[in-house]
């Protein structure tokens, strides 16, 4: 049996440390593919790669990230962190300006699944599914998906700045509690 690809749209992006988390599958709603993901169909836990856009790692593109799956009652989550190649940061570039606009997709094989009627329509149960992929697209194939959050990464120069800002910040405030204590060594001594 071929691995299969399910996409999932995506919405509400936070932007706030160089990870994204989307929820890629989302239980017991029909997509577009005629499929009903089952609660219980995806392991938490399992590691995954993050392909390059649209599934382009199956093909000439290396993968641009890693994941691992959490899940909920409402579906599943790829907790993912890009790597630091050029064609990484592009994609986590993009994906952080689509913001609504970006979409998601999975590959898996199916391990278990039935035929059913589900709100008066024929699909597919997908009761156990092997995700080993998840990927951005242009159009994903279950709207009710969505971006959990977006987070830069901090680069090394504002790692440095920021512990360099604490330290004066530090300073400053020893300065303050010595022109203070002047006088009161008894009591503000061991803060100095």
């Amino acid at each position: 049996m071929l691995p299969e690809r399910k996409t999932v749209a995506v919405h509400d992006v936070k932007a706030n440390s160089g990870t994204v988390s989307a929820m890629f599958s989302v239980y017991s709603m029909i997509d577009s593919d005629l499929d009903v993901v089952l609660p219980g169909a995806i392991a938490d836990g399992k590691s995954v790669v993050i392909s390059a856009y649209n599934h382009s790692s199956w093909g000439p593109s290396l993968p641009v990230g890693k994941g691992v799956l959490r899940v909920n009652a409402q579906g599943a989550i790829c907790d993912a962190t890009f790597f630091k190649s050029q064609a990484a940061q592009d994609t986590f570039e993009v994906i952080q300006a689509l913001g609504p606009l970006q979409q998601w997709s999975y590959g898996f094989n199916v391990l278990d699944s039935e035929m059913g009627e589900f709100q008066g329509r024929r699909v597919r149960f997908l009761k156990s599914l092997d995700v080993f992929e998840v990927s951005p697209v242009l159009l994903g194939a279950n709207s009710a998906a969505h971006t959990v959050s977006v987070s830069p990464g901090k680069s090394l120069a504002e790692i440095r700045d920021s512990v360099m800002r604490q330290q004066l910040e530090d300073v400053r405030n020893r300065a303050v509690l010595r022109d203070i204590a002047d006088g009161h060594d008894d009591v503000f001594g061991e803060l100095l």
